[in-house]
Parts: C-alpha cells; sequence; structure tokens
C-alpha cells in the first residue's frame, strides 16, 4: 500500500481541490496555462473551482448538450395557454422552435382536445381492405403485412398501404 501513498492526496475529492489550487497558484497569480485546452477556457469563463469540479466529476467523458433548453413535452403543453393568435413568431424565438413547429403543435392540442367531435379515424389498406380505428392522436397505424399484395422477391410480404376512411 506504500505505493499508493503519493497519490493519497489525489484520492480525497476536498484535498484534490487544495492541491489543485495550489499547484495552479505555484506559477504566480493562478497560471491556468497547466491545464488541458477544455479545462482552461472552462477555467477562464467560470473560474478555476469549476473546472476543478467538472475534472472531477465528468473527467474522461464525453458530454453533449442538446440544443433546446426546455422539455418538448413541457413547451408542448405550454405554448397552448401561452398562444393568443397574434404571437406565433414570438413562441418560436422563445422556446426555439420554428414557427411551422409551433403551429403543428397548436394544431395538433386543437384536434386533441379543442374538436373533441372527431376523436377517431379509421385508416383503411388501399389493397385489402383491412380497416384500423385509433384515436386522433396516435398517427398511422404500423405497416404490418398485406396479405394481398403481391410478395417481394425474397418471399417477404409487402406492407399494408393506409389511408385515412373517415374520421369520427
Amino acid at each position: 500500500m506504500d505505493k499508493y501513498k503519493d497519490n493519497e492526496i489525489l484520492l480525497i475529492n476536498s484535498d484534490l481541490v487544495k492541491y489543485c489550487k495550489e499547484v495552479v497558484s505555484m506559477g504566480g497569480d493562478t497560471d491556468i496555462t497547466l491545464f488541458n485546452a477544455v479545462y482552461n477556457d472552462i477555467s477562464e469563463k467560470f473560474g478555476i473551482d469549476v473546472a476543478i469540479h467538472m475534472y472531477e466529476n465528468y473527467r474522461g467523458l464525453q458530454v453533449t448538450f442538446p440544443t433546446r433548453l426546455f422539455n418538448s413535452d413541457y413547451v408542448k403543453a405550454k405554448i397552448p395557454t401561452e398562444y393568443d393568435g397574434t404571437n406565433l413568431k414570438q413562441l418560436a424565438k422563445k422556446y426555439g422552435y420554428s414557427e411551422k413547429t409551433i403551429r403543428r403543435m397548436i394544431k395538433k392540442w386543437k384536434e386533441v382536445y379543442v374538436m373533441p367531435e372527431k376523436k377517431f379515424v379509421v385508416y383503411k389498406c388501399t389493397w385489402c381492405g383491412k380497416t384500423v380505428t385509433y384515436p386522433i392522436y396516435h398517427g398511422r397505424p404500423d405497416p404490418g403485412n398485406c396479405p394481398r399484395k403481391p410478395t417481394m422477391s425474397n418471399g417477404k410480404m409487402k406492407p399494408h398501404t393506409w389511408t385515412i376512411s373517415k374520421k369520427m
């Protein structure tokens, strides 16, 4: 266990922070050029303490941050309550979505909650005539296998071709 005695200072997190601060301050007024480029950038923008804590908690990991700050479910719930008919552009900018996407979210919300008289959609396969009924917010049914379509060259069956038959 003596071979780890020199590294003992690195094994305790609170001591690691103190040790790193001492090493950095040896070069004069906090010489941060000892850090690798990423930790150097972090220490310049957020401070040496943050860079050291990032090193302690995330070293060796590749971290990818989402392009949008808010959860999409949260946005889908908030947009209909904030939309007044004239603020589409402001909502798109606020939540980081395109105007088209915001319009789509509002349309989907209206289909599900505002127009309850059309709650279901009946899909029909154009080849075999099979019908499937789903709630309007469910989307198209899975392709499945259509028994009436000619098989592919490898012997597999082709999928159904769904079209909307009627809305109920």
